[in-house]
């Protein structure tokens, strides 16, 4: 018997339009009200997430930022959360900013960006994130992050890829989340 579901929100639980179906939420609550538990496990943010848990009337943890965070929905309790040690997360910060790499930065549900671009607004917009914005590189040492999202053109990602892996071994793990996206947690994130 199933006692755990896990879902992913994009391209899974969600439809194209950002919705989920009626019949989806009405299975989902007839499963837990049988015992089911159910989670989403997202790449998210939580605040981006949790719209979606409140919106099906459910209480439920909110794996987000790729395992990095677990929260409760009803409150926002953290039940887990792994950040890159302050070492790490600083030197990834710095080898990405010194290898004119676009990427965001996620800490303490916030995210960071050196530049407004037209993906940070797209992401933005479609995600229901607000972003800050900062030129000073001290800024994103000041919070090690959850998550790094690395933007970059389908043809010098994998690049990329290769040299974070090369340069910080077993520190970090990467996932491509789309053509042009890589998710960069670390190495012990669940």
């Amino acid at each position: 018997m199933i006692k755990l579901l896990a879902c992913d929100l994009d391209g899974t639980l969600l439809r194209g339009d950002l919705s989920i179906s009626g019949r989806t939420v009405r299975s989902l609550k007839e499963a837990m009200a049988k015992g089911l538990k159910f989670a989403f496990a997202t790449g998210r943010m939580f605040m981006s997430a949790r719209q979606f848990s409140e919106a099906m009337g459910l209480d439920i943890p909110i794996i987000c930022c790729n395992g990095s965070l677990i929260k409760r929905s009803s409150d926002g309790e953290v039940l887990y959360y792994k950040t890159f040690d302050s070492d790490m997360g600083e030197r990834i910060v710095d080898f990405l900013w010194n290898n004119d790499v676009i990427f965001q930065s996620y800490s303490k549900d916030e995210m960071l960006v050196p530049a407004y671009s037209p993906h940070v607004e797209w992401y933005s917009s479609r995600y229901g994130v607000a972003c800050k914005v900062s030129s000073n590189l001290d800024d994103f040492k000041a919070y090690p992050p959850a998550k790094i999202m690395v933007i970059e053109p389908p043809d010098r990602i994998e690049g990329v890829r290769s040299a974070i892996l090369s340069e910080f071994k077993e520190g970090v793990k990467t996932m491509r989340s789309d053509v042009n996206m890589m998710e960069v947690m670390a190495g012990e994130s669940s």
